[in-house]
């Protein structure tokens, strides 16, 4: 069976939950990707993490991750899959421990002990102070992604806002241009965006309203673009591919969509 890993966010997660036998490897998710190959933070490491509300045994991992900085260990168990890489998650922003080194500013690090105690300021995502840091540690991610997946393998979620608000129109043009430029670091990777008729938020979305929680269809169109990818029908050399290259009706079990509704 074809599996996908995830480095991204929920809305490359909710595409393969839906999927038949969600065939989900690993999944590293609220996280940037300048955070990763950073130096490990070093008063972390004598600091047992905490949370102030109940969280999942999956965000421990994350923080713990995010700050021992042991991600490579999770790239290397994704070998052989196919890896989806959306950049919803850089919403957050940054925080710079050392010069050039980073954690990601997450919605989970905000429930731990650690948002606490760190005395360094937020760099805000999707900002212009925020966009030099984020590429000048672009290449450091894309080398050690390199080391454990062939290009061929990863497939560049093109993910943005269903929000024409002010926010939504910046963080979309920031988007843009982040999207762009990995694919010029991974040129043979596949790439996939959806419809405009399937760029909408859906307000009774399983996770609430969002402009990056998206209606049945969304998931229904992306998860026909993957099955594409993996039967060979599509390939990377850089092109978007905007439509299914499938017939309708291959993918019952993602008529399923009504489970992302609650």
């Amino acid at each position: 069976m074809t599996k996908y890993s995830i480095i991204g966010s929920c809305v490359s997660r909710d595409i393969l939950t839906v999927m038949k036998d969600k065939p989900v490897g690993t999944y590293i998710g609220r996280t940037s990707l300048a955070a990763i190959g950073s130096k490990p933070s070093t008063w972390a490491q004598s600091l047992p993490l905490e949370f102030t509300a109940k969280a999942h045994p999956w965000h421990h991992r994350m923080i713990n991750a995010d700050f021992q900085k042991t991600h490579e260990e999770m790239l290397a168990e994704m070998a052989g899959d196919f890896v989806l890489i959306d950049l919803i998650d850089e919403r957050g922003g940054l925080i710079e421990y050392e010069p050039g080194h980073y954690v990601t500013y997450s919605e989970i690090m905000k429930m731990s002990n650690y948002a606490r105690v760190t005395d360094r300021a937020t760099i805000v995502g999707f900002t212009e102070a925020w966009a030099p840091h984020w590429y000048g540690a672009l290449p450091r991610f894309a080398s050690i992604l390199r080391k454990h997946i062939p290009e061929d393998k990863i497939i560049i979620h093109h993910a943005y806002y269903a929000d024409h608000s002010k926010i939504g129109t910046n963080a979309n043009r920031h988007l843009e241009r982040m999207y762009a430029e990995i694919q010029r670091l991974f040129p043979a990777a596949a790439s996939i965006r959806a419809s405009e008729r399937n760029l909408q938020g859906d307000p009774d979305h399983r996770w609430g309203a969002a402009p990056y929680h998206y209606v049945p269809g969304y998931y229904e169109e992306m998860g026909e673009m993957l099955f594409s990818i993996a039967e060979g029908r599509s390939t990377g050399s850089g092109a978007i591919i905007a439509e299914p290259t499938v017939k309708k009706g291959r993918f019952a079990a993602l008529r399923r969509l009504v489970a992302l509704r609650g």
